[in-house]
């Protein structure tokens, strides 16, 4: 996987709008997604200090994924996935269906 600071992405991201939840713990912290990858997720409606923290997101009728936030501003986050690499590629198949399905495509 790339470093996070380089700007290049490995896995191809889609933007969508829908409730998530990130749970740390017994903590919910409701918010919106707004993009996902095999990598990781972005998130807004974010409120509280997750910066470093490992954490559960709930994505509705996506899934539910472990994670690393790695980014924080005002009201969002950025999530990096705990997924093994076939993991990974499942998951962009995965999304790649909900493209097509969904008349979306990837940036």
């Amino acid at each position: 996987m790339s470093e996070l600071g380089d700007n290049k992405r490995q896995w191809k991201r889609v933007r969508m709008a829908g409730a998530a939840e990130v749970r740390r713990g017994d903590t919910p912290y409701p918010g919106s997604i707004t993009d996902v990858s095999a990598g990781g997720a972005s998130m807004a409606g974010i409120v509280g200090d997750l910066t470093g923290a490992s954490v559960a997101i709930s994505i509705d009728n996506f899934g539910n994924y472990e994670g690393s936030v790695v980014r924080q501003w005002d009201d969002g986050m950025a999530v990096m996935f705990d997924l093994a690499e076939e993991d990974q590629y499942s998951l962009d198949e995965d999304l790649e269906s909900f493209c097509r399905e969904n008349n979306l495509e990837f940036d």
